[in-house]
């Protein structure tokens, strides 16, 4: 944002937050913008994955694909469209030696939209597709390692694979099952070949900070040939069942340290507790801003390279812990806000920290675990200088919280334990400390649209206020192509983005991301709308997907829609014994000639209009606006969407938003 715009915008939104009201903290629908009914629709791929620097092709089924035309991926490929029907689309992928090592996302681009994401895993072993016959200890497909095996597991089945060692080699085996979005609960079990019996030790299920699936990492002191077992914990089984198991000398993380970093800021990134002692700290350097919401780190060793972990990245400055902190004459001091990664690594570990408090400010003080992925249980209490106790945390919760208004200037001590008394490597957490401010949130309920030169498009964004009834700027952050701002009225929890795109050359589709700005204690509160909830569900439940997908939303350049509509007003203001008159003014291209429905997007409720559809060849109608005389004053944003049928096919588009305002 620029600087002038910025501090207008800060003036314009301490104005509003004195004067508005507070609304229910709970979201609102956005409004009726929904996905193009033309937007081409795809389901996972097998296999889930490809290894850099190899081309292959891949099979994407799906719906609404005839046109398909390229893809958009988040990592360097080389991609094109072989062939195509409206279910099935064959894709050709070079993927570049220089694409990193984790999840990705990929996206099929059509001459009406681009599709939603699926995940797709780019690797550094060579991949080796699943071959049949291979369900029975007797008959083990063989394998050469190091490899990524891409399989799928029977109902009431195993498949079992066979590979050769030397006395002494280590090898790690890792299954991505749960964590690519399916219904699998894997296992893993090591046998001997020589007597087909299980190897004590080796048998894994559901270990920490691996959403359900499995590893073994172990050392074979004699060489020779053996198994190893996969499936699911149930025996259940189908097309849907899919996995890749990775096999080599590579070294495994269950948790990251630092677990969050403050946003354009350096650290070296540890892995405590790695399978293997030698893997060196990562150096990072964390985004400008937290639009990602955290950045893959891969351990590594040699040429191999372990399965990322997320790194989180944080808007406030985050510390490490500071040890000696046992006691509290050596508790740690904590600027406000802030964040620390911190952890219990010796029987009996206590952690101590201390902040200023002022008289009459409310904090909040949290420690995650669960929620970023660390197994840890933690149980806080709040002390005052003289170690009485202020507040405590519930025990019965996931979060460890609490909460506590001062009643002076002092200085009061966070007292952190584990729950269980347990210790090691992993038992990480993130400790927060922070004043309890207004705040909100920003929810997606579409995750891409469409937009020509033309037209541009609008975007809807659910809202869900805590204690904050301004205005909220929205803007869009990513490539310098897709632009866009508005500011949600006070108290609304509705808004419409609208979307534009600019300059010349453009590619095929972008990916941004939506910001929103409140204004708080002369301070500028930053939060970034994602589809959090909706990306677990889509993805079988899956608690800790990768973070950057749930804030994407993508846009497919298009031509000119058929048609185009504006919206005039005869009055910039109107009250509810004065309802608003409204003209719209249609273009049509030469084969949009049918009748053409007309829906009023963004209206709150207390506000209704007699639209109708606009007949076949007409390229104007009139409507008019009435508000409830109980609705407040203030603005109101709205747009209209547009549909007609092209050559038997339902075809959409948006008005540019216009605002009226409602006075009394």
């Amino acid at each position: 944002m620029h600087q002038r715009q910025l501090a207008a915008f800060l003036v314009l939104s301490l104005t509003s937050l004195a004067v508005a009201q507070k609304k229910p903290d709970s979201p609102a629908p956005a409004s009726t913008v929904s996905l193009s009914p033309q937007a081409p629709v795809i389901s996972p791929a097998f296999p889930h994955g490809l290894s850099r620097g190899t081309k292959s092709e891949l099979k994407i089924s799906g719906s609404k694909l005839e046109t398909a035309k390229a893809v958009w991926a988040s990592f360097p490929v080389q991609a094109s469209v072989k062939a195509k029907s409206a279910q099935e689309v064959t894709l050709t992928l070079d993927v570049s030696k220089e694409a990193s090592v984790g999840y990705h996302h990929l996206r099929v681009i059509t001459e009406f939209g681009i599709s939603n994401a699926i995940l797709i895993c780019v690797d550094d072993l060579p991949q080796v597709l699943q071959t049949s016959g291979h369900q029975d200890k007797k008959t083990p497909q063989k394998l050469t390692i190091p490899c990524v095996v891409a399989g799928k597991v029977d109902e009431d089945k195993s498949d079992w694979y066979s590979f050769t060692v030397s006395p002494g080699q280590r090898l790690s085996f890792e299954t991505l099952g749960h964590r690519l979005g399916n219904p699998i609960d894997p296992i893993l079990k090591l046998y001997s070949a020589a007597t087909g019996l299980e190897i004590p030790g080796t048998y894994s299920d559901d270990p920490p900070g691996l959403q359900n699936d499995a590893r073994i990492t172990h050392t074979f002191a004699e060489a020779g040939e053996y198994l190893i077992e996969m499936r699911d914990t149930q025996y259940r089984g189908g097309p849907n069942h899919h996995y890749r198991l990775r096999i080599g000398d590579f070294p495994v993380g269950q948790v990251v340290e630092p677990l969050y970093i403050q946003a354009g800021k350096k650290a070296t990134v540890q892995f405590p507790g790695a399978s293997i002692t030698k893997v060196l700290g990562v150096e990072v350097t964390a985004p400008a801003t937290s639009l990602t919401g955290a950045i893959a780190v891969v351990p590594k060793i040699g040429e191999l390279s372990g399965w990322p972990l997320q790194v989180r990245i944080s808007d406030v400055p985050e510390l490490l812990e500071k040890a000696p902190n046992n006691k509290p004459t050596e508790a740690m001091q904590l600027p406000v806000p802030c964040g620390v990664s911190a952890g219990f690594q010796s029987k009996g570990d206590v952690d101590y920290y201390r902040f200023p408090a002022k008289k009459g400010v409310k904090y909040l003080i949290s420690a995650e675990t669960f929620d970023i992925n660390t197994p840890a249980e933690v149980y806080l209490q709040l002390l005052d200088k003289d170690q009485k106790q202020l507040a405590k945390s519930d025990p019965m919760q996931t979060t460890a919280r609490l909460e506590y208004a001062a009643t002076s200037d002092t200085e009061l001590f966070i007292k952190a334990e584990h729950l269980n008394y347990l210790f090691g490597p992993a038992e990480l957490y993130h400790l927060i400390v922070r004043e309890d401010e207004p705040d909100f949130e920003l929810i997606l309920p579409l995750d891409r649209c469409e937009a020509s030169m033309m037209t541009g498009t609008l975007l809807p964004v659910a809202i869900k206020r805590k204690n904050y009834g301004g205005e909220i700027r929205l803007s869009v952050e990513g490539p310098e192509q897709v632009i866009g701002s508005v500011v949600v009225p006070a108290n609304s929890n509705q808004a419409l983005l609208p979307i534009q795109l600019t300059g010349s050359d453009l590619k095929p589709a972008y990916v941004f991301g939506v910001l929103g700005e409140i204004v708080i204690n002369g301070q500028v509160k930053r939060r970034y709308a994602d589809r959090l909830e909706a990306v677990r569900k889509e993805m079988d439940n899956l608690l800790h997907p990768p973070i950057p997908i749930t804030r994407q939303v993508a846009v497919a350049v298009i031509s000119s829609p058929p048609i185009r509509g504006t919206i005039q007003l005869s009055s910039p203001t109107f009250k509810s014994d004065k309802p608003l008159e409204c003209t719209i003014k249609l273009e049509r291209s030469a084969a949009a000639t049918e009748e053409v429905n007309v829906a009023l997007v963004g209206l709150p409720e207390g506000v209704t209009a007699n639209v109708k559809p606009i007949g076949k060849g007409e390229t104007q109608a009139k409507f008019t606006l009435k508000v409830d005389p109980k609705l407040p004053a203030g603005r109101l944003p709205f747009g209209v969407r547009f549909t007609t049928k092209i050559a038997g096919k339902d075809m959409v588009s948006y008005s540019p938003l216009v605002e009226s305002l409602i006075a009394k």
